[in-house]
């Protein structure tokens, strides 16, 4: 029994000039390398010598990674922090007197006065 193929939503069959198009690239020969490396790679080398190392030293490598990570999170923090202002005594002085000139007044005395008499002021309308 044939399988229907998955991937293919065509109904149509190809064209003449599809199915030479194929016939050709099919024919093509594999490519040939000019240099042909004799050997393992340097990846292949790298990974025979780090396999067993990784393998014996397991949680010293992750006690190092965490620690690696933690200092590039800290250090990236610190770098995008804005420089502290250098404040001299004069421009502390500056921000006081500016704090003291711009609050609001109080009140004047008299009309604290008023406030606190107010409510027991009555109005008499005669003697009888």
């Amino acid at each position: 029994m044939k399988r229907r193929p998955v991937y293919s939503g065509s109904t149509r069959a190809r064209t003449q000039d599809a199915l030479r198009r194929s016939a050709t690239t099919a024919a093509r020969p594999p490519p040939v390398y000019i240099y042909e490396p004799e050997g393992p790679t340097t990846r292949e080398r790298l990974a025979a010598l780090w396999q067993p190392f990784a393998a014996k030293h397991r949680t010293r490598l992750a006690i190092a990674a965490s620690v690696l990570i933690t200092l590039a999170l800290v250090g990236g923090y610190s770098l995008l922090q804005p420089p502290a202002q250098n404040l001299s005594q004069r421009d502390i002085n500056a921000a006081v007197n500016f704090a003291m000139d711009e609050r609001p007044r109080p009140p004047s005395v008299a009309s604290m006065a008023y406030a606190a008499v107010i409510p027991s002021v009555v109005r008499v309308n005669g003697y009888d």
